[in-house]
């Protein structure tokens, strides 16, 4: 059930947006047209390889009003001296400002980046993904068609390290997600089936910042941001590939530290998330974190045997997603 509580906030849009799909500013014979102006934030961390991409899709696509924040979160290779070469040689044409020191993790860095913007609308992008042409003005213009929400996110391709694609998409190829559940059962699909991957999605900042941003106690921040803002009805599912999301042997969620904290933090986000929904979908919520809890079927002498872990676990998930499905 989403928070109807709190504060309504309006992106400088329109109810019905024109025949471009951009949003009219103004009224009578003063309006004029003017795209709001997309804050591309990106915390950037150990890509050397990757980041020279990302920045040059931002530049690339066709949308004009946009700005470009890069934080070196503390990366031990040649990630700042790529960004750093590259924002010496590009023409100035989109605004870009460039801040290194030492490591602090994604969360906190994305909460620095939300602070730094000064765009109505913030798109966050990671340093080893890259913009597919169109993709800004899409999300712009699927968030400009309805002011109810306040975030949409849409769908990626998969690259290798090479850029060579391995699945068109992330939602139907990478992953398997119901398309129908994510238009009309978006909080049902997050919360028992996660499969968003890659940088797909566009928020109007205000609202975002008045919910305190990005969770820094977490070192992946994605399932529950998404939780959040679908718990508040903020969030909407849009139908169109937005990003390249590129496999690597460094991404994040490969990370041992990651791997290892993973049951863990997946826990503390469906416990907490739980505090948010009500009723079928609470319930769901604390399956879920029994789910990533410590194996309780599996405990000999203090030692985890992985069978009973691993059915415990699939037999909760299955009854997450069949109470799930009786809504």
């Amino acid at each position: 059930m989403a928070d109807s509580n709190g504060p309504t906030y309006v992106l400088n849009r329109p109810v019905e947006p024109d025949a471009s799909g951009l949003p009219l500013v103004g009224a009578g014979p003063t309006s004029h047209r003017q795209e709001p102006l997309v804050s591309i934030i990106i915390p950037a961390f150990n890509h050397e390889r990757f980041v020279g991409q990302c920045l040059d899709s931002v530049v690339a696509d066709d949308y004009p009003n946009k700005e470009i924040i890069v934080i070196d979160d503390g990366s031990s290779d040649g990630t700042l001296d790529v960004i750093e070469s590259w924002a010496d040689g590009h023409d100035r044409a989109t605004p870009i400002s460039v801040v290194s020191r030492p490591n602090r993790g994604v969360t906190r860095t994305l909460n620095e980046l939300l602070l730094m913007a000064r765009g109505e609308l913030v798109l966050p992008m990671a340093s080893d993904d890259y913009l597919l042409p169109g993709g800004v003005r899409a999300l712009v213009t699927a968030l400009a068609a309805d002011p109810t929400y306040q975030a949409v996110f849409g769908d990626c391709i998969v690259v290798d390290k090479s850029g060579q694609m391995v699945f068109p998409s992330t939602l139907s190829g990478y992953r398997r997600t119901n398309r129908d559940w994510l238009v009309r059962r978006l909080a049902d699909e997050l919360i028992t089936n996660w499969t968003v991957a890659g940088s797909a999605m566009l928020y109007v900042r205000e609202p975002i910042l008045s919910i305190g941003g990005y969770s820094e106690d977490l070192l992946i921040e994605d399932w529950d941001f998404y939780l959040r803002l679908a718990a508040k009805g903020w969030l909407r599912f849009v139908d169109c590939k937005v990003s390249a999301y590129r496999l690597h042997d460094t991404n994040q969620h490969l990370n041992p530290d990651t791997v290892s904290r993973g049951d863990i933090e997946k826990r503390k986000v469906a416990l907490r998330a739980a505090r948010y929904y009500r009723g079928r979908r609470r319930l769901i919520l604390l399956l879920e974190a029994l789910s990533f809890s410590a194996p309780l079927l599996g405990l000999r002498r203090g030692k985890l045997t992985h069978l009973p872990r691993r059915v415990a676990k699939k037999v909760l998930k299955v009854t997450a997603r069949a109470l799930a499905a009786l809504g």
